[in-house]
């Protein structure tokens, strides 16, 4: 049998145009959105579209240059892993997150800025 991997390959839309922050130790990031659409036929034959929202982190000098090139509403197909992570927020609680670190994306369409 095959290794069985930590794989997600997704397309969506950017949902804000992404910033680049810098974390404690230097390293550079990205976190954004994207929103995923699924469209189906729900029992009465109406269809649906079912809209998904997904946290994702980029790192490095991928941050970097997806933060140059990327804009709100962009269509991007990306691949990565889920991460699961926990902290405990202001008010003491523990949270408990789902992340995408993006491995590698390509960005599918690029929004027109003009009326035409």
């Amino acid at each position: 049998m095959a290794t069985i991997k930590n794989k997600v390959n997704l397309i969506g839309r950017i949902g804000m145009a992404p910033e680049l922050q810098n974390a404690s130790n230097g390293t550079s990031y990205s976190r954004f959105s994207i929103a995923v659409n699924q469209n189906y036929k729900d029992k009465k034959g109406n269809w649906v579209e079912d809209t998904q929202w997904m946290s994702l982190v980029l790192f490095g000098r991928d941050a970097e240059r997806f933060v140059k090139q990327a804009q709100k509403g962009m269509e991007v197909a990306i691949e990565g892993r889920i991460i699961n992570r926990q902290f405990e927020s202001k008010d003491g609680n523990k949270r408990y997150v789902t992340d995408i670190h993006v491995d590698d994306f390509f960005l599918l369409n690029v929004k027109s800025n003009t009326n035409a």
